[in-house]
């Protein structure tokens, strides 16, 4: 059976270059948040445009566009009350600190119109007489087909439907072939597939790349406090990310580790490797992703000064202060911070329940929140809730926040992989608080969500 991705990662332009405030920068100017949910304008979502003292500057309503605009002052904030449709029961909050005039900020789900297509079709594959399970990757879709052979016996082509989620007119595939004991077997790629609704998508006629090609990864200096590494290998073509390939591990000796990754050749195709040393110290975890063009030379990683200043104190929040708070020891320094909260009050015989997400600007190992106003309901935290930080995410990127700050809070980090060659560190919790009331989703720069195959 075939089953839909639930959104699309593609590899964007280079970002934009830091928008630093300078002697000559405009102090103020116009700040846009537009919202879409499904390539919808999400309308009448109500959103705070607050000074960097949490003054209210404006409080605007979305248009018929999904768009809200105030003119505004460095440093300030956008937040936006429940800007999609509610799934569940609770308010949602999405704050932007560190805006700056001239931003064009953007909340989206479900990813743009073009996106939000869904392709229903027949996926017909040539046989690989050794295997017993075909994963098909896509741009915008995965699917897993299981057959009867993988004894040698041949046998007719793999056959059955599938969905696909955020198609355009082509899709470039990849499928990778397992025998029985979950071995890799054999490799296919074919570019710009045409996608019709209620096609046969016939693959038949491409040939199986038997073994699939590896590739060494040579990692060196792991700072000493890390034993092991672990890490996951990611293929992107010309249209985006195809899959996660493989995962493997290595002992770390003197600052040095070694893997073997199968890694199918793709036309054009970028390697994304993404690294966890181990063990973490039970309270953050980093990851470093490095990218390039695919090749067939062993990977040089040099972790040298990569890793982020590492939590060495559980991040709390205080409800009294409005503020989350960690201790870090020495590393590369974040260039912003992302939180997702949740709380709940009880008043009276009822309870409130809301979540918040809010990304800034790092500067320290404090964070406060903004004041909200309170005419829609008061939503800034009291010492009487029970509010839970349920993820903290430090992060380093090519451009800093200036260029990211845009689209952050819909996107991973695999949507700032951008140019031939690049990496991205970041750090976030390696817990998640089991008391936690509201249950927000995982959120997709955490590295808590396993593909499929895995």
């Amino acid at each position: 059976m075939g089953c839909g991705d639930d959104g699309i990662h593609h590899l964007p332009d280079a970002p934009p270059g830091p928008d630093a405030a300078t002697p000559d920068a405009p102090q103020s100017g116009v700040v846009t948040l537009t919202i879409t949910q499904g390539g919808d304008p999400r309308v009448d979502v109500d959103v705070y445009f607050l000074a960097a003292d949490s003054a209210l500057v404006a409080k605007i309503k979305t248009n018929a566009q999904g768009v809200a605009s105030a003119t505004m002052g460095l440093g300030g904030s956008v937040t936006a009350i429940d800007p999609f449709a509610l799934k569940s029961a609770g308010r949602d909050l999405r704050t932007f600190v560190g805006v700056k005039p001239g931003d064009s900020l953007k909340l989206h789900t479900g990813g743009t119109a073009a996106q939000g297509r869904v392709v229903n079709f027949t996926l017909t594959l040539p046989t690989d007489a050794f295997a017993s399970t075909y994963y098909v990757y896509s741009d915008c879709g995965f699917a897993q087909f299981n057959s009867g052979g993988g004894s040698g016996s041949g046998g007719g082509p793999v056959s059955g439907p599938a969905a696909f989620f955020g198609c355009g007119t082509t899709s470039d595939f990849l499928i990778e072939t397992y025998d029985f004991n979950g071995l890799p077997v054999g490799a296919l790629y074919k570019a710009g597939v045409a996608l019709t609704e209620g096609a046969t998508v016939d693959l038949t006629a491409e040939p199986y790349t038997t073994p699939i090609p590896t590739r060494t990864v040579n990692w060196a200096n792991v700072p000493a406090a890390y034993t092991s590494m672990t890490a996951r290998n990611a293929i992107a073509s010309a249209k985006g990310f195809l899959t996660d390939i493989d995962v493997n591990s290595a002992i770390v000796t003197a600052g040095a580790a070694t893997a073997t990754f199968t890694m199918p050749t793709v036309t054009a195709g970028i390697s994304i490797m993404a690294s966890q040393p181990g063990p973490s110290n039970f309270i953050g975890r980093h990851t470093v992703l490095d990218w390039a063009p695919q090749g067939t030379t062993p990977i040089a990683i040099d972790l040298a000064g990569a890793l982020l200043a590492t939590y060495t104190t559980a991040p709390s929040v205080s409800a009294a202060t409005h503020t989350i708070t960690w201790a870090a020891s020495a590393g590369a320094t974040p260039d912003f911070a992302w939180a997702t909260l949740s709380a709940n009050r009880l008043v009276g015989q009822s309870t409130t329940f809301w979540s918040w997400d809010i990304v800034v600007p790092f500067a320290t190992t404090t964070v406060t929140l903004p004041t909200l106003p309170t005419e829609i309901a008061d939503l800034n935290f009291m010492a009487t809730d029970t509010v839970n930080l349920n993820e903290l995410i430090t992060a380093k990127v090519p451009g800093g926040y200036d260029a990211v700050r845009a689209e952050i809070l819909s996107s991973s980090p695999k949507d700032f992989v951008a140019g031939p060659s690049g990496r991205i560190a970041f750090e976030n919790m390696d817990s998640i608080p089991t008391n936690a009331r509201i249950a927000p989703p995982v959120r997709s720069w955490t590295t808590r969500s396993a593909h499929p195959r895995k």
